[in-house]
């Protein structure tokens, strides 16, 4: 298959997303596969001090093909693809310097099989690149009024729907029951985060990821307060002020993704310290099996969404439970089934399934 996959987040940063995993996954299988970014555009260089603006638009002008062998394009576009309530999407990606279409075309892309779309706000992008089947991969419920209209959009025209949670599929089907729809969580580069080769020395409670207004600061507090010998450290880009908080926590900012394995293995719990809302319920965590490969018994304010619940996951459903659930963490150890667990979860499995679904896809009618 020649598939194109349209993500939110450009390759080589802080942050390795599923996205990217899949298109790396898919190319081993023997496809011909592409990764498309969100563009950066002219009204990016009002926030040119931010790193990650400055590392896209290094990446915009030439397509970049990491050790992985996808290729990786970031469009420059004079008009970025929202402007407050505003889906420009369409308009956007038609203003692309060089060309959208030459780029893909340049790489034998500009023709494919399947338009696997993760970032709603590419909406539009299915009217530039011709495709057998349009895929939408929704990894959120969105929220913003932009990305909002930019998902009806999208939805108006997709052949099949992909959700890494039940939530979040039932929400998309409830738009379109007509088309083809598979949940598929989201998975963990086993490899990378094994941690049954050897023993470690561990110690504290750990979270690594992003650290926006989706992080429950109350939730975090709570756990340290209720272990003031355990030490509790954050990593992570921070977009949201950070309140005061016991002694225990230290708040480490960004860290690069290679680093994050070995950040895992030194501890004896991962937490997931999500705000108790629906957006989160339907959130399908990358950390979750990032943290069981590793051994960690895991602390989260959410049930997860994957079911059966993994071995060694510590729901505190409710305020006031967060200390009793890191103390039960904290007394059960290793967690060695957490790891068989992931082994199951590998993204090579993710993208296996993944496969299948598209070629039948192909295959069968259409509604």
């Amino acid at each position: 298959m020649r598939v194109l996959v349209v993500g939110h987040t450009a390759p080589g940063g802080v942050f390795t997303v599923g996205s990217h995993h899949l298109a790396r996954e898919l190319r081993a299988r023997g496809h011909r596969v592409a990764h498309l970014s969100t563009p950066v555009s002219l009204a990016h260089a009002l926030r040119w001090r931010d790193p990650e603006v400055r590392r896209r638009a290094g990446m915009a002008l030439r397509t970049r093909t990491g050790a992985d062998g996808v290729p990786a394009l970031v469009p420059l576009t004079l008009l970025p693809t929202s402007a407050g309530p505003v889906h420009l999407g369409p308009l956007s990606l038609r203003t692309a310097v060089p060309p959208l279409r030459r780029r893909l075309a340049d790489l034998g892309l500009d023709d494919v099989d399947v338009l696997l779309v993760d970032q709603p706000l590419a909406a539009g992008v299915e009217r530039l690149v011709r495709a057998r089947a349009v895929v939408y991969r929704s990894t959120d419920i969105v929220e913003s009024a932009a990305k909002v209209r930019a998902e009806q959009r999208l939805l108006r025209r997709v052949d099949a729907l992909v959700a890494t949670s039940s939530v979040v599929l039932e929400r998309l089907r409830a738009v379109r029951p007509d088309v083809p729809s598979l949940v598929l969580d989201n998975g963990v580069d086993f490899g990378r985060f094994d941690s049954s080769g050897g023993a470690v020395e561990r110690r504290g409670a750990v979270y690594v990821g992003a650290v926006d207004d989706r992080f429950d600061w109350d939730a975090l507090a709570a756990m340290a307060r209720g272990r003031p010998d355990l030490p509790v450290d954050v990593y992570g880009p921070t977009t949201v002020p950070v309140p005061a908080l016991p002694d225990n926590v230290v708040v480490h900012g960004g860290v690069a993704y290679e680093r994050t394995p070995g950040l895992m293995r030194q501890a004896l719990v991962g937490l997931l310290p999500l705000r108790r809302t629906d957006l989160n319920r339907g959130r399908s965590p990358m950390k979750l099996f990032e943290y069981l490969a590793s051994g960690l018994q895991v602390v989260s304010t959410l049930p997860p969404s994957v079911r059966p619940a993994p071995p060694g996951v510590h729901v505190a459903a409710a305020p006031g439970e967060e200390d009793a659930a890191l103390a039960r963490a904290v007394g059960a150890g290793v967690n060695h089934d957490g790891v068989r667990a992931a082994r199951e979860m590998d993204w090579a499995d993710r993208a296996a399934r993944l496969e299948g679904f598209l070629e039948g896809l192909l295959d069968g009618p259409r509604p």
